[in-house]
């Protein structure tokens, strides 16, 4: 689905679209895509909802954010097939889940499926 901004252009494209021209570019150096969307977070007690905050597998290097904890995704973490990965913002690791350095590595099921926290980003970010 496409949607028009107020300057007559598109204000986003769906992921087959973003890694067409992605592939296609001859002009930067890179592109970055984001999504964001909201995901529930099932804990064994019952499901929280968090905001969610999608990037291409190239997003944090572009940005030159390393984590606090763990790594950044790898480009074989985008491959169709791979294991879910995914990384948590620092607020969130510090309200819910105390700090605690143990959860890396960890599975999470966010929106019914299991995923592996893989790194923490700092708090500037």
């Amino acid at each position: 689905m496409t949607s028009t901004g107020d300057n007559g252009g598109r204000d986003h494209y769906t992921i087959p679209e973003f890694l067409a021209i992605r592939e296609q570019n001859h002009v930067f150096e890179d592109i970055v895509g984001n999504y964001q969307l909201d995901i529930l977070y099932a804990d064994g007690k019952g499901h929280t909802p968090f905001p969610w905050r999608l990037r291409h597998t190239n997003g944090f290097d572009f940005l030159g954010v390393p984590p606090i904890l763990g790594r950044v995704f790898s480009p074989e973490d985008g491959r169709p097939g791979a294991p879910l990965v995914f990384m948590m913002n620092y607020r969130l690791w510090q309200t819910e889940f105390h700090g605690d350095p143990k959860i890396l590595g960890a599975n999470f099921f966010l929106n019914g499926k299991a995923r592996t926290l893989i790194g923490i980003m700092p708090q500037r970010f």
